[in-house]
């Protein structure tokens, strides 16, 4: 039940994420090029995570710790503990939202993306596969890794946003057609 938990709390912030874009479509391209990072981040988290534990090595307090209720199955030997990679991706998923909220003004959407990265860091930790420190950590490293990526990819996901608008190329993507102006 608490994988469960973990897992729906991360497509919660998928699924705010859908709502953002949806309504960045009519935002500017600063706004969309904030909006289209978010998955960006997501999908670099979990690598650099990756990364960090291969070099880390910690082991799961389901295999250090006696006692320890079962309530998920501990991962194998090798699939190391320091940091999470569930809290980095809900890290960055978090992080990135609340960067494109604060473009279209929905801090309600800010609060339910940090509950729900809260959420799923909280219930590894309470299912045994990481400490404490794992997710905090790994929600941190999430978020930095979020804010790299924002920086890197904002400029050139604004050009190509305003090229694909003057065009009226993936509307249903990008929002508008040729001419039209955008809310900031």
């Amino acid at each position: 039940m608490l994988a469960v938990v973990g897992e729906v709390a991360l497509i919660v912030i998928a699924v705010v994420w859908v709502r953002l874009w949806l309504l960045a479509r009519a935002a500017s391209p600063r706004t969309l090029a904030a909006v289209a990072g978010v998955p960006v981040a997501a999908a670099l988290a979990w690598p650099v995570g990756e990364a960090a534990k291969s070099v880390l090595r910690v082991d799961r307090p389901c295999r250090l710790l006696d006692g320890l209720p079962a309530w998920v199955e501990c991962p194998p030997a090798g699939d190391w503990s320091f940091p999470s990679n569930h809290a980095a991706v809900a890290g960055a998923l978090a992080v990135t939202v609340v960067v494109a909220v604060r473009h279209l003004r929905k801090p309600i959407v800010a609060i339910l993306s940090m509950l729900a990265a809260g959420v799923a860091a909280a219930s590894r930790v309470l299912a045994g596969a990481h400490f404490p420190h794992d997710v905090v950590v790994g929600l941190l490293l999430g978020g930095i890794v979020a804010v790299v990526s924002m920086q890197m990819t904002r400029r050139p996901m604004e050009s190509a946003v305003a090229a694909a608008r003057s065009k009226g190329r993936v509307s249903l993507l990008v929002g508008g057609a040729r001419g039209a102006t955008y809310e900031r």
